[in-house]
């Protein structure tokens, strides 16, 4: 099986509460709120990355390798209870 991979670049901006209200009026124009988004209200995504005792996964992903994999522990909505659910995911990168 051949596999894909793409190139990925984030550049972050701070921005004034004016400007960030005047970006979500242009981006509202052109993106509608996901399944999620229950009456129109925000809600947030948490996450909780493992790593062994000496940050193994860490300090290798930041080596750059060719393969890397993070495990990680994921809601959406801020758990309460023991019987909310939440999902443990391992996220791998080849290339």
């Amino acid at each position: 099986m051949a596999i894909s991979t793409f190139m990925r670049k984030e550049i972050k901006f701070m921005l004034s509460m004016e400007q960030y209200e005047a970006l979500l009026g242009e981006i509202h124009k052109y993106m509608d709120p996901d399944k999620f988004c229950v009456g129109g209200k925000d809600y947030g995504i948490y996450n909780l990355y493992y790593d062994t005792p000496d940050d193994y996964l860490i300090r290798t992903s930041l080596e750059k390798p060719y393969y890397k994999e993070k495990i990680r522990l994921r809601s959406y909505y801020s758990p309460a209870a023991p019987s909310d659910k939440v999902f443990l995911e391992i996220k791998k990168k080849v290339g």
